[in-house]
C-alpha cells in the first residue's frame, strides 16, 4: 500500500494480527471503511467461492516500508504515525482478502493504488504520481502498478524511466485477473467436491435472484457459470440452474439470450415467492433477447398474481414491473405505461424507493414515447420523491430516462440538463449501452453548438467500429434524423446488428406506422 501526506509519500505492507505490537501501526476509520467496502464487494464476485464474511472484520494492521519527503517537505518520523489511514487503499484490501480467501499468495512483484466501491468499480485516488515515485525509490522489487482507469495516465508518466508497468483496472474482478491469473483452474477443481459445488451454486443463484444493484459487473458471474457448465460433472437441475445464472448475467450485459419456458414441475418445485421471482427474470428476459411467441409465458405470469395491487408482495410488484417492460416492446405502449407507473407507486408507498426507479424509467421513457404530458410530470413528481428519500448508486439510467421523455414532449432545456450531467464523453464508469443512449439522444438537442456535436458524433462514430451498442445507437440516431428515404436502409443495418430485438418491435408495429419513426420512438433505451 501506499500513502501520501502533506509532507511526505509512504509504503506499507499488511499483518494480520488480533492486537497491534509496537512496530506496527492500525487502520484510521476511512482504511477501516475501505476494507469493509473491499469485502463487499468480493461477495460479487462467485470466484471466491471460499467464505468471506471472516474477513469482515479487520484484524490487520500495517508496518512501514519506507518514507520519501516530498519536493521541498522533510519525511514525517514513523513513530508520530498513530495510524495509517486513507480511501485509496481499497482495492490492496480486496486483493488482500482475496488471497486470504483463496489460500494463494499475492504476487510479490505487485501493487495497487485505487478505491474500491461496494459493487466493485475501482476509483481514482490522490497523488499518484507521488505514490508511484515511493514505489521506485521504496519498492524496486514492484513490476506492476493497478491504478483506476482515471489515473492511468499520471501514473504511466510518473513511472517512464523505471522498471513499473501501470495496468488501468475498472473493476475488481480484472484485477483478480492480473493477481491470480490461474484462478479458473482452481475453480474447476472446486466443483469436482460436492460440497464446494454447492457453495458456488448457491452464491450464484443468491447473486442472479438479488437485486441488480447488488452486482455492478456482470461478467465474472457469466464467465463462472460457463466454467461451471464446461467442467463441472452436474445433475439436471444444477444444469438449469447454471443456465439460468448464464442468462441472467448475458441480459445484464445487454446480449440477452432465449430462455425456454419452465416445465410446470419445475416452477411447482420452487417456493412460491421464489417462483414468482424466476418469472419475473424470464419475463423481462423475454423482452430484452426480443422473444416474439411470449404468450404462454405471460399465462403463467399473469396467473401468478394477485388481483388487487394491495394484495402483492415484493415479488410480484417485480413482475408486475417486468410485464411493463415487456409489453413496452410487443406493441402495448399504453398497458405498459400504465403497469409502470401502477409498479411505481406501490413501490414508493412502501418506502422502497430503489425498487421504484426501475419501473419508473420505463414510466419516463414511455409517457415520451406516447406524447403524454400529464403521464410525464406525474413520473417526474416519483422522481422527485425518490430523490428526496435516497440517494441512487447508479441514476444515470433515470437521467437518461427523463431526459429522452423531455425530448420527446420538446423540453430540450431539461433534456440537455440531464444529459450533461450523465456526462456521456467523460464518465467512462457508465455502461454501455446508458453511455451510447445518451450520445444518441444528446444529438436531438437543438442548443448543441458545432464543436459540441461533432464531439458526440465522433465518439459515437469511432466506438461503432468495435462495440455493437456504440454501432445501434448510431443507427438509430441515423433514424431520428427522420430521412424517409434513408431509413428502410437503415433499419436493415439495424436488423443486422439486433436481428432479434429489431424484429420484435417491427413485428408488433401497428400496419399504419412509420416503421422508422416507430423504432425510434419505442427502441427501449
Amino acid at each position: 500500500m501506499v500513502a501520501v501526506s502533506a509532507d511526505d509519500a509512504s509504503v506499507w505492507r499488511l499483518h494480520p494480527t488480533a492486537v497491534v505490537p509496537p512496530d506496527l501501526v492500525p487502520l484510521g476509520a476511512n482504511a477501516l471503511e475501505a476494507w469493509r467496502h473491499a469485502n463487499l464487494a468480493l461477495h460479487a464476485l462467485p470466484l471466491l467461492w471460499r467464505p468471506l464474511d471472516r474477513l469482515r472484520r479487520a484484524e490487520v494492521a500495517a508496518r512501514c516500508l519506507g518514507r520519501m519527503a516530498l519536493p521541498g517537505r522533510q519525511a514525517g518520523a514513523e513513530a508520530n504515525v498513530g495510524q495509517v489511514d486513507g480511501a485509496s487503499f481499497g482495492l490492496s484490501f480486496a486483493l488482500a482478502q482475496a488471497s486470504s480467501a483463496l489460500g494463494r499468495p499475492l504476487p510479490g512483484d505487485l501493487a495497487a493504488t485505487a478505491t474500491i466501491e461496494p459493487g466493485g468499480i475501482a476509483g481514482a485516488v490522490a497523488g499518484v504520481e507521488s505514490k508511484v515515485a515511493a514505489l521506485v525509490r521504496i519498492a524496486p522489487g514492484i513490476q506492476r502498478l493497478l491504478v483506476a482507469p482515471g489515473d492511468f495516465a499520471l501514473a504511466q508518466a510518473a513511472a517512464a524511466g523505471s522498471a513499473i508497468e501501470v495496468v488501468a483496472v475498472q473493476h475488481l474482478s480484472v484485477a483478480l485477473d492480473q493477481a491470480f491469473p490461474n484462478l479458473f483452474e482452481d475453480f474447476g477443481e472446486a466443483g469436482r467436491d460436492a460440497e464446494q459445488q454447492k457453495l458456488v451454486l448457491g452464491c450464484l443463484l443468491d447473486l442472479a435472484w438479488g437485486n441488480r444493484g447488488q452486482v455492478r459487473d456482470w461478467e465474472p458471474i457469466r464467465r463462472t457459470a460457463d466454467r461451471a457448465l464446461t467442467t463441472w460433472p452436474v445433475g439436471e437441475i444444477e444444469r438449469k440452474q447454471l443456465v439460468f445464472v448464464q442468462a441472467v448475467a448475458l441480459r445484464h450485459e445487454g446480449r440477452a439470450v432465449d430462455l425456454p419456458p419452465p416445465a410446470q414441475s419445475d416452477l411447482l418445485a420452487l417456493p412460491q415467492p421464489r417462483r414468482t421471482e424466476y418469472l419475473a427474470h424470464l419475463v423481462q428476459n423475454a423482452a430484452d433477447s426480443g422473444q416474439i411467441d411470449t404468450a404462454d409465458l405471460e399465462s403463467l405470469a399473469t396467473s401468478a398474481l394477485p388481483d388487487d395491487w394491495g394484495d402483492c408482495f415484493d415479488a410480484h410488484l417485480r413482475l408486475h414491473g417486468a410485464l411493463a417492460r415487456l409489453w413496452a416492446v410487443t406493441g402495448r405502449a399504453q398497458q405498459a405505461l400504465d403497469r409502470a407507473e401502477n409498479s411505481t407507486t406501490a413501490w414508493l408507498a412502501r418506502r422502497l424507493p430503489h425498487d421504484a426507479a426501475y419501473p419508473l424509467a420505463v414510466w419516463l421513457r414511455l409517457a415520451g414515447a406516447l406524447r403524454d404530458t400529464a403521464a410525464l410530470g406525474r413520473a417526474r413528481a416519483a422522481r422527485l420523491q425518490i430523490d428526496a428519500a435516497v440517494e441512487l448508486s447508479e441514476p444515470a439510467y433515470l437521467d437518461l430516462a427523463e431526459a429522452q421523455g423531455a425530448l420527446a414532449l420538446g423540453d430540450d432545456e431539461s433534456a440537455d440538463a440531464l444529459l450533461r450531467k450523465i456526462d456521456p464523453i467523460g464518465n467512462a464508469r457508465l455502461p454501455d449501452h446508458v453511455r451510447f443512449s445518451a450520445l444518441r439522444h444528446w444529438l436531438r438537442c437543438p442548443m448543441l453548438d458545432g464543436n459540441e456535436r461533432l464531439n458526440i458524433e465522433n465518439e459515437l462514430k469511432v466506438n461503432a467500429k468495435k462495440n455493437t451498442n456504440a454501432a445501434r445507437f448510431l443507427l438509430l440516431a441515423k433514424l431520428d434524423e427522420g430521412d424517409a428515404g434513408e431509413a428502410r436502409s437503415v433499419i436493415d443495418d439495424l436488423s443486422r446488428v439486433e436481428p432479434q430485438r429489431i424484429g420484435q418491435l417491427l413485428r408488433f408495429a401497428p400496419e399504419s406506422a412509420n416503421l422508422g419513426e416507430y423504432l425510434a420512438r419505442f427502441y427501449p433505451y
